[in-house]
């Protein structure tokens, strides 16, 4: 996985760093058997897609045509279809889950296998929401599949190669990978990279190339001055990063920026709190004004060589981002772009979307109380699709 670091010095000093994880969640086909109805608006969602991350949350979202007593997830390397033979992912573990509303435990699997999960919960038609947490992620980047199906009594729960008689059934396709460019499912797909170089450029198609040195999406905040770029007083310094998407979700994409700090700006290094560098969740970053971090999104463009690159690519409806303004996301209390799922930057509009671009431009300044020192923030960007 590549990282986007920001990073400016004051005097002689290192001022500040930025790391920025790509994470994508990619939902996949549907299958039924004869005696089931489909699920449909299935989605998993994950805290983190890195390969062999632990403690990872799994938020299970689907709507149900039938009253249920609970479902069976069922995680395979090779297929999504309900009946098929199931190869567990090589290192995932489900062995101690736990579900806040539900009783969860490892599912009917061989035990020695801990690739599934039994879930007790009262199903009426309708939609569904559960949140698992304690998996650990498979070692191997690459496709996961999740089989979803419902049961009328959890006694019959059973392996999904042989699942016997159940209320609805369908799939979701993951992507676990430690990379930039993301591919999941061959029916249902998405591609997210994020990078230094614009993906707009010619070659970056499909987030195609970008695996030089000159491509990892590092950038440096700050201005030159005796040789050594810093922030400086007053001045607002900015630095670009690009972001790509592709993907045929049928209700379209939505991608959230997560910082691992509890005050969502740029933290000075052995200070447990609060941010030096606050995040700007009120008004923008301008010369002469307060220390703040921030960022604003620029114009969608689509890739060069794709003749039918097109969709909506835009800030996240109803945030607070934008193209006027620097901003974080960020309220006291662990919301935001410190909440689990992190803060919606930008999304699709609800539909498809292929090969548009978008520029994220990172801000920040300080002021002449401004600590000197490193400081730092760990983000995460995190895209997921709604079939």
């Amino acid at each position: 996985m590549k990282s986007i670091g920001i990073f400016n010095r004051r005097s002689s000093s290192l001022v500040a760093a930025t790391a920025m994880l790509l994470s994508v969640v990619a939902p996949s086909l549907v299958f039924s058997s004869a005696s089931a109805d489909q699920l449909t608006g299935r989605k998993i969602e994950l805290s983190s897609s890195a390969a062999g991350a632990t403690d990872v949350d799994y938020k299970v979202t689907f709507t149900a045509t039938e009253s249920a007593a609970g479902y069976v997830i069922d995680f395979c390397s090779n297929s999504p279809l309900l009946g098929m033979s199931c190869v567990p992912p090589t290192g995932m573990s489900t062995a101690s889950p736990t579900a806040s509303g539900a009783t969860v435990v490892d599912g009917p699997a061989a035990p020695t296998t801990n690739t599934s999960l039994e879930i007790t919960q009262a199903i009426t038609a309708g939609p569904v929401t559960t949140e698992v947490s304690g998996i650990t992620n498979p070692t191997t980047a690459g496709p996961l599949y999740a089989r979803i199906y419902t049961y009328e009594d959890m006694a019959n729960a059973a392996v999904s190669s042989n699942p016997g008689t159940t209320e609805d059934n369908g799939a979701v396709a993951l992507s676990i990978t430690n990379k930039i460019g993301v591919s999941a499912a061959v029916l249902e797909t998405m591609t997210f990279c994020v990078s230094k170089t614009d993906t707009s450029s010619s070659g970056h198609e499909n987030c195609l190339d970008l695996g030089d040195a000159e491509d990892l999406p590092n950038i440096q905040l700050g201005e030159e001055s005796g040789g050594v770029k810093a922030l400086q007083t007053g001045i607002v310094s900015k630095g670009t990063i690009w972001t790509q998407i592709s993907t045929n979700a049928v209700a379209g994409a939505v991608v959230s920026m997560k910082i691992n700090n509890q005050c969502g700006g740029l933290k000075l290094a052995g200070v447990s709190s609060p941010c030096s560098i606050a995040p700007a969740i009120s008004g923008s970053i301008v010369d002469n004004g307060p220390a703040k971090f921030g960022v604003k999104t620029g114009t969608a463009v689509a890739s060069a060589d794709i003749t039918t690159a097109q969709g909506t690519y835009q800030p996240a409806t109803g945030s607070g981002y934008g193209d006027s303004s620097y901003f974080m996301g960020f309220v006291d209390g662990d919301d935001g772009v410190t909440s689990t799922y992190g803060d919606p930057v930008l999304d699709t509009n609800g539909a498809p979307i292929n090969n548009m671009n978008m520029p994220l431009e990172f801000a920040a300044t300080i002021t002449n109380q401004t600590p000197a020192g490193l400081y730092s923030a760990d983000l995460n960007m995190i895209a997921s699709g709604t079939f």
